[in-house]
């Protein structure tokens, strides 16, 4: 067993607890209103309540300070940040440009043949390439081949 000072920061309160050692700090809830939350400290350490007195090495003789939570308290992270809403107005010109420029572009005769050039050019280039393939040949012989392998990078000459 050893005894506690409990000293209420908000209420300026003090009083001693005669509590068991190996117990958790929930015992101390029973001595404060059910309604408000309460944080315990301990050599400026914030203490939770489901550890033991022993696991915080609080001895016989110390002061636990004790400050009521706010009501209202959030964590900063749950805060979400806040973005504008940008008028339907705004919205429905910047759509209404992006229709005229387009069908500029693919309006005229001009416009749709270069696109549909440069469209083809990139078909032939990147998605067409041509590689040239040797078929496989598999050999059934008691020895390891002698023959060198066929590089799989180009050489350069020096």
């Amino acid at each position: 067993m050893i005894t506690l000072t409990l000293h209420a920061i908000d209420t300026s309160a003090s009083f001693t607890v005669t509590v068991n050692k190996l117990s958790s700090l929930n015992v101390l809830e029973c001595y404060f209103p059910k309604q408000r939350k309460y944080s315990m400290f301990y050599h400026n350490n914030y203490l939770l309540p489901s550890f033991s007195f022993e696991f915080y090495e609080i001895k016989d003789g110390d002061t636990l300070y004790i400050i009521q939570t706010p009501q209202k308290l959030k964590p900063a992270i749950m805060k979400k940040p806040t973005i504008p809403k940008i008028p339907s107005d705004i919205t429905s010109e910047v759509c209404r440009l992006h229709d005229v420029f387009f069908s500029r572009a693919e309006g005229n005769k001009i416009g749709n043949q270069r696109v549909t050039n440069r469209f083809k050019k990139l078909l032939e280039n990147d998605f067409h390439e041509t590689c040239h393939h040797e078929a496989t040949i598999i050999c059934n012989s008691d020895r390891p081949s002698t023959t060198m392998l066929p590089f799989s990078w180009k050489v350069a000459h020096l």
